[in-house]
């Protein structure tokens, strides 16, 4: 994804973070600058654009906030939510959403979750066939056809 944010050369005297190539800085943190004389520590805050259009740099365009101000303005913080792993049964928390309605633990358990059992020795008949074909016209995602047919995900996908 393209940022478009304008990199400019840095002002005479600039004491912030300069990038190597060619002495250039952000746009709107040279015009902050310009402004207020403060550089913005990356660390604890972000120079956000009011109307999001990263390209306009002028300064009644250009507000100062904390990163948390700034996730919470854009909705990026997700609640924590409380899981149960598919596969061990642990109980876990995870801030964020999750691909699809599985959910493990651990990338450990993600992996043998999704191999419940060893596909080469499964029996795939006609029925499991048709069951997949009709679970993936239903809309259910092969993570969740796998997990309810008790099927290795690989399975799923090879009678997509």
């Amino acid at each position: 994804m393209k940022s478009n944010y304008k990199y400019v050369k840095a002002p005479s005297g600039y004491p912030g973070k300069i990038y190597n190539w060619r002495s250039r800085i952000l746009e709107h943190h040279s015009v902050w600058w310009l402004e207020y004389g403060e550089i913005i520590d990356a660390n604890t805050h972000v120079i956000h654009h009011i109307n999001e259009n990263r390209s306009d740099n002028r300064i009644e365009n250009l507000q100062k906030m904390t990163i948390q101000e700034h996730l919470s303005h854009h909705n990026l913080v997700y609640k924590s939510k409380k899981y149960i792993c598919e596969y061990c049964n642990k109980n876990f928390i995870r801030s964020g959403k999750t691909k699809s309605g599985v959910s493990y633990c651990s990338r450990v358990c993600a992996g043998k979750g999704s191999i419940v059992t060893n596909s080469k020795n499964t029996n795939i008949d006609d029925n499991i066939i048709t069951q997949i074909k009709n679970l993936r016209q239903s809309g259910l995602s092969s993570y969740k056809i796998a997990a309810k047919l008790g099927i290795a995900r690989n399975t799923v996908m090879k009678y997509w």
